[in-house]
């Protein structure tokens, strides 16, 4: 085998084990391994994340990469996005425990059909996510300017829509998914990490006005930050 091969091996061999952990970390704390909406939300995760690496590592892996940057904390990041990405990914720990816990000790009564709305409801979500880093190189997880590789303002696809895309189809889903997997609980950290996103949403854009060459040009242009014709 080439020693060239070696690093992609060993990205998608733990690419892989990540991915087929997912079903685990739902079901095995619920403690009900024939929980149908678990396996069908693992799915939709699995299916995004199988799609979004295989495309990435084919057309851009420079933003492959950068999304593989797992640590909330980096170089050039904005000061304040370091306290907001750390206070998100406490929420997106108890977003994603409390549903789990929910169904293990069924604290909550959501109607099945709520459910199944719910968890339909993640699916263009996350082909929103994937429209969005399709057209956007520089799509970094943390807040900053990407100087070194020529960051510049991305003005098509969905972002001739609103300004921010990946987070509308990120607020959809954290909704989505406490109810997706029958817990009320759920939606209290959930609503909390959208009303940190909505807070993130503003000062990223108040920092791209300052700091992206040509960004106040397109923000005059596309109005809204994350809903046509409301925000």
């Amino acid at each position: 085998m080439a020693e060239g091969s070696l690093p992609a091996l060993k990205f998608w061999i733990g690419g892989v084990a990540r991915l087929a952990c997912v079903p685990v970390l739902f079901l095995w704390p619920s403690g009900d391994w024939a929980w149908p909406q678990g396996w069908a939300l693992s799915a939709i995760y699995i299916a995004y994340g199988v799609t979004m690496a295989v495309w990435l590592s084919r057309n851009d892996p420079d933003l492959l990469t950068e999304r593989l940057k797992g640590s909330p904390v980096q170089e050039g990041q904005a000061g304040w996005d370091k306290v907001l990405m750390v206070a998100m990914l406490i929420l997106g720990l108890a977003v994603f425990a409390a549903p789990v816990l929910d169904h293990r000790w069924a604290w909550s009564t959501v109607p099945v059909w709520l459910q199944w709305t719910a968890l339909a409801l993640n699916v263009p979500a996350f082909l929103l996510v994937g429209w969005v880093m399709r057209t956007n190189t520089f799509l970094a997880r943390v807040v900053k300017v990407d100087e070194d590789r020529g960051h510049s303002v991305v003005t098509t696809g969905p972002y001739a829509i609103v300004r921010h895309p990946m987070y509308l189809g990120v607020l959809v889903a954290v909704m989505a998914m406490p109810v997706a997997l029958g817990s009320w609980w759920g939606l209290i950290p959930a609503v909390a990490m959208c009303l940190l996103l909505v807070v993130r949403t503003l000062l990223e854009d108040r920092m791209l006005h300052a700091e992206l060459a040509g960004y106040a040009d397109y923000a005059k242009t596309t109005r809204f930050r994350l809903l046509p014709g409301l925000f």
